[in-house]
């Protein structure tokens, strides 16, 4: 947990050494960036609520086969921040590319889950 931090945190570090000023974001990116970040979250909640039954385990490598509720959010949370990072600091046409990229890898991920019965409970 500490090392995932502690990645997190090295990622950032390169942001602020950049001397070009980011494009401005339009409003469509602002928009694919609002469901990147639903969608992140969508899977997230279907993740957490599936792995609470019995004899259930999570395939991500990254997550480990049980991952604890903090852990989850810390993967998601640092997931988010860095992929609004790099898509931040990359010219216009790789951004739509960054963003429609993760946004389609969301959407597999959420319908893998619903097809195995994951679904959110409020």
């Amino acid at each position: 947990m500490k090392k995932l931090l502690i990645i997190v945190l090295i990622a950032l570090i390169p942001i602020n050494l950049f001397a070009w000023k980011p494009d401005k974001w339009e409003t469509h990116e602002i928009i694919l960036q609002c469901i990147f970040v639903t969608s992140t979250t969508i899977d997230l909640m279907q993740t957490y609520t599936y792995l609470q039954k019995p004899g259930v385990e999570e395939i991500n490598p990254i997550t480990g086969k049980n991952p604890s509720k903090q852990k989850l959010l810390l993967i998601g949370i640092s997931g988010i921040v860095i992929h609004t990072a790099l898509v931040h600091i990359s010219p216009r046409p790789i951004r739509f590319g960054l963003q429609t990229y993760f946004i389609g890898m969301e959407i597999f991920a959420i319908s893998h889950n619903y097809y195995i019965g994951a679904r959110i409970k409020f």
